[in-house]
């Protein structure tokens, strides 16, 4: 169906991620700034990414020609990139400092681009089949353990749909519709992306790999594409599919909807180390602070068995949970910023409409592969 996939970015390094970009210049100009004796140990040199490397720049950053011995200069500006499922981080988008960042991929990023990851080397757990981002994804995205990334066009502008040649032609003919590539996407996610997916299709996701199920009724189709869209503007966090929703990152409504009950501390010695969840009042514990009301599937929200919330703090906290490759990954925030707070806001908001969906899509799964369906 998608015919076109590569790997997202693999760094080899963890330092040039971080949930914030304060972070990543520091280490920047700790690196430049050692002494020449240390920074092989700093940089983590490996064959395919070390000091003395000239890389042509990633398609779309800053040039920097000269080899990272040389290297003087400021941090180029941190980009925005798809850490995990719903985790949204920095990087630092230095050719130099990557082990294979993916050129295609960057080749084709653009504001209207829309990228869904697959795991298709392990069984795939609870959870959504599929997850989508509107950033550049790392890798790891989908739930840390590899995967594909598909990105919904080949070109910077939107023309030319990822898609295998003249299936729209003919899912047009047999569905009587007139469908866009931007169309079988949200199809796709409204079909696959929550998890009575994978508990239907468990002994097929044993193997790698996802399949969709198309339908040959119109009405399932269209259905489908609806809560599809509205899946990946969730995925998203307002980003894509847009249409005629609200501006910004989407919220929960009336009771729902969680807010900062307690000031999470931004205090040195108060820098959150772990995360409770108070189940009888619905309450997220983080560090001194609290934020209310968040429901137990929010909390329990997972992708391949990850639970995101979780996982999401992990890299947060005052000791992060990070593979420490260079005694650069040792720095990190000394205090909880309010940016995070917001950013937690945001997901716990995003997580409980995904959820709210799950039992739409759950039962038009079921009438689809109860429906006739299109053969390869």
């Amino acid at each position: 169906i998608l015919p076109w996939c590569a790997p997202g970015i693999k760094s080899n390094r963890t330092w040039v991620y971080s949930p914030d970009q304060a972070t990543l210049i520091e280490r920047w100009d700790r690196l430049i700034n050692a002494d020449p004796g240390k920074k092989p140990l700093l940089f983590k040199e490996s064959q395919s990414a070390n000091l003395r490397k000239i890389s042509p720049p990633l398609p779309g950053q800053e040039a920097r020609s000269i080899p990272f011995s040389e290297e003087r200069g400021s941090c180029p500006e941190p980009a925005r990139v798809a850490y995990r499922s719903f985790d949204r981080q920095w990087l630092i988008p230095d050719s130099r400092l990557i082990h294979r960042p993916s050129r295609d991929l960057w080749q084709v990023h653009s504001d209207r681009q829309v990228y869904v990851t697959e795991q298709h080397a392990h069984p795939i757990g609870n959870g959504p089949g599929l997850t989508f981002c509107a950033e550049m994804p790392d890798m790891h995205h989908f739930d840390a353990r590899g995967g594909r990334v598909y990105p919904l066009f080949r070109d910077t502008v939107g023309r030319e749909g990822n898609v295998a040649p003249r299936l729209i032609e003919f899912l047009n003919h047999q569905l009587d519709v007139d469908a866009s590539p931007a169309d079988l996407f949200a199809y796709i996610a409204g079909v696959i992306a929550h998890p009575g997916y994978t508990k239907l299709f468990t002994g097929e996701l044993a193997s790698s790999g996802i399949r969709v199920p198309v339908t040959r009724e119109q009405d399932l189709w269209h259905e489908a594409k609806k809560i599809g869209e509205e899946v990946i503007w969730l995925h998203s966090y307002g980003r894509r599919y847009a249409n005629n929703r609200p501006d910004g990152v989407p919220t929960l409504s009336g009771e729902q909807r969680p807010f900062v009950t307690s000031i999470i501390s931004d205090r040195d010695d108060e820098m959150p180390e772990s995360l409770f969840y108070d189940e009888v009042n619905l309450t997220l514990c983080v560090g001194t602070g609290t934020i209310a009301p968040v429901s137990r599937e929010v909390w329990q929200y997972e992708v391949s068995g990850r639970r995101i919330i979780e996982r999401w703090f992990s890299y947060r906290k005052k000791s992060p949970n990070v593979r420490r490759g260079s005694p650069l990954d040792d720095i990190s925030p000394s205090q909880w910023s309010p940016q995070y707070t917001t950013e937690l806001l945001a997901l716990i908001n995003v997580l409980g409409r995904c959820v709210a969906l799950y039992p739409t899509q759950e039962n038009l799964l079921g009438r689809i592969v109860s429906s006739q369906t299109m053969t390869t």
